[in-house]
C-alpha cells in the first residue's frame, strides 16, 4: 500500500540471456498497474486486460508456464481463472521469510540475543534453502522437511 491507499503490481518476466555466465537471467518488465483493492476481481481485470495486450487470441504466443506469487489468495485464484494451464510457485523471498517467521517464534526463548537470532536466521535460512532448492528428488525433500521440523521444536 502507498500513501494514497493503492496497490501496486508489477508484472516480470525471467527469461535466460546468453552471457560470460551460463544461466545467466534477466528480468523483463512488463507491466505495472496501480489498483484501489487486492480482490479476486481487480486482479482478474488486470490479468485479462495483461493476456490480451501481451498474449492476444490471433497470436502464436505461448502463455506463460508458470507465475511465481507471494501468497496472496486473490492473485492465485484469479490468476487460476485467467491461467489456468499455468503453474503457480511460491516466491522463494516469501517462503524464507515465512520460515524465518516460524523458526524463530518457535526459538525465541532459547536464543535471546542479537547474535545469536542472526546465526538463527542463518540456519534457518540454510534448512528452508534445502528445502526450496536443493531438493531434486522426492527423497531429498522428505529428509530436509523432517531436519527442518527437527530443529523448530528444540
Amino acid at each position: 500500500m502507498t500513501n494514497h491507499s493503492m496497490v501496486l503490481l508489477n508484472i516480470v518476466g525471467t527469461d535466460c540471456v546468453s552471457g560470460q555466465v551460463k544461466s545467466t537471467l534477466a528480468n523483463i518488465h512488463i507491466a505495472g498497474v496501480w489498483m484501489d483493492n487486492e480482490n479476486e476481481s481487480d486482479y482478474e481485470w488486470v490479468l485479462e486486460c495483461f493476456k490480451e495486450c501481451v498474449f492476444p487470441a490471433s497470436s502464436t504466443i505461448e502463455l506463460p508456464n508458470v507465475f511465481v506469487t507471494d501468497n496472496d489468495k486473490p492473485l492465485k485464484k484469479a490468476l487460476d481463472k485467467s491461467f489456468p494451464q499455468s503453474d503457480k510457485l511460491l516466491c522463494y523471498v516469501y517462503i524464507m521469510r515465512r520460515f524465518q517467521v516460524h523458526g524463530l517464534s518457535k526459538l525465541t526463548s532459547l536464543y535471546s540475543t542479537e547474535e545469536n537470532k542472526k546465526y538463527e536466521k542463518r540456519e534457518i535460512a540454510q534448512l528452508a534453502s534445502d528445502i526450496a532448492l536443493s531438493a531434486n528428488t522426492r527423497q531429498h525433500l522428505n529428509v530436509a522437511i523432517v531436519k527442518y521440523k527437527a530443529y523448530s521444536k528444540l
